[in-house]
C-alpha cells in the first residue's frame, strides 16, 4: 500500500513539474562576455500553450462550420427536403475532423454557438428560406472573420513570442523584454539593392560573362565571406569595394592594415552593374550600387 501511495505521489510531483515549468519563463541577457539569466516565477506569466491552442481551435472551428455552411448552402439549392439537406453537414475533411476530435478531447470545450432553425409554426418552403437567409449571412460573416484571424497570424505569433519572455526592469532601470533590432545600415542597403537591375535583367546582355557560367556562380556561391570583393578599372586610382565594406570598418577598429579581398576588372558600367547583381544573388548584400563610378 505505501509502495503504491509512494508511486503516485511521485507522479503527481512530475506532473505538477511539468506544468510549471511550461509556464516558467527565462530570458538571457548578454553584456560582453557577461550572461545575466532572469527567470520569472511560476505564478506569473500567461499560459502560452493554451492561448496558442484556443487561437489555432478557433480558427479551426471557423473553418469546420464556413465547410460545413457551404456545402448545405449548396444541398439546399438542389432539394427542397430539410432533413436530406442537414445530412451533408454530418460528412467533414477527415483532417479537419481529426484536429477538431484533438482540441475537443483536451479541452472538451466548443468555441462557437450551433445555429438552428426552429421550424415551429411555419412551412417547409419558409423554413427553407429562412435557413438559406441565415446561412447566407453566416457565410460572409465567416468569411470575414477568418480573414482577419489570417491576417492577424504574425501578430499573435509576435506576441505569443513575447509572452514566453519574463517582463521587468533590471538594476539600471532598462526594460527587460523582447526586442526587434532594426540595423539602420542592412534596411539602407536593402533600400539600394531593390532598386539595382537583377541578375536576370542583365544576364542576356553579359551571357558570355563568367559570372553567367557554372562556374563563375559556383565561385560565387562559395565566396569566403570574410573576404572582399571590389572592382578595379584604369580610370580609377582605388578599386571600388562591391562587397564587405563592413569587413574593412571592422578591420579598422580592430587596428588592422589588410583584409583578404577579391578584385574583379571591369571595362564598364553596366558590367559593374552586372557582377554587383551577382553578389546580391549569389553571395549577398552588396556594399554599393556602383553610383560612385557611374561615369565609367
Amino acid at each position: 500500500m505505501s509502495n503504491k501511495h509512494d508511486k503516485d505521489q511521485r507522479r503527481k510531483k512530475k506532473l505538477r513539474e511539468r506544468e510549471e515549468g511550461k509556464k516558467r519563463r527565462t530570458a538571457i541577457i548578454r553584456d560582453g562576455e557577461k550572461r545575466i539569466v532572469i527567470q520569472q516565477g511560476n505564478t506569473k506569466g500567461y499560459d502560452i500553450e493554451m492561448i496558442r491552442d484556443f487561437l489555432d481551435h478557433l480558427l479551426l472551428e471557423l473553418r469546420v462550420q464556413h465547410y460545413e455552411n457551404q456545402k448545405l448552402l449548396k444541398t439546399l439549392g438542389s432539394t427542397d427536403d430539410l432533413n436530406t439537406a442537414m445530412k451533408v453537414t454530418e460528412d467533414v475533411s477527415e483532417k479537419l475532423a481529426m484536429q477538431f476530435v484533438a482540441y475537443q478531447k483536451k479541452y472538451q470545450a466548443v468555441l462557437l454557438a450551433a445555429n438552428v432553425i426552429d421550424g415551429n409554426n411555419a412551412t417547409e418552403a419558409e423554413s427553407k428560406g429562412v435557413m438559406t437567409a441565415v446561412l447566407q449571412g453566416m457565410q460572409a460573416k465567416r468569411d470575414a472573420q477568418i480573414g482577419h484571424m489570417e491576417a492577424l497570424q504574425d501578430l499573435f505569433k509576435e506576441a505569443l513570442h513575447c509572452a514566453r519572455l519574463p517582463f521587468g526592469i533590471d538594476k539600471d532601470g532598462t526594460p527587460i523584454q523582447a526586442e526587434v533590432v532594426h540595423s539602420v545600415r542592412e534596411l539602407a542597403d536593402h533600400a539600394y539593392v531593390a532598386d539595382l537591375p537583377t541578375y536576370e535583367e542583365l544576364l542576356p546582355l553579359f551571357s558570355d560573362h563568367v559570372f553567367a557560367t557554372e562556374e563563375g556562380v559556383k565561385a560565387l556561391r562559395e565566396h569566403d565571406r570574410s573576404a572582399v570583393i571590389a572592382a578595379a578599372n584604369d580610370a580609377y586610382e582605388r578599386p571600388l569595394v562591391l562587397y564587405g565594406a563592413d569587413l574593412i570598418d571592422q578591420q579598422k577598429k580592430e587596428g588592422k592594415t589588410s583584409v583578404k579581398s577579391v578584385v574583379f576588372p571591369v571595362g564598364s558600367f553596366s558590367e559593374l552593374q552586372f557582377i554587383i547583381a551577382a553578389i546580391a544573388k549569389f553571395v549577398g548584400v552588396p556594399s554599393t550600387d556602383g553610383g560612385p563610378w557611374k561615369d565609367l
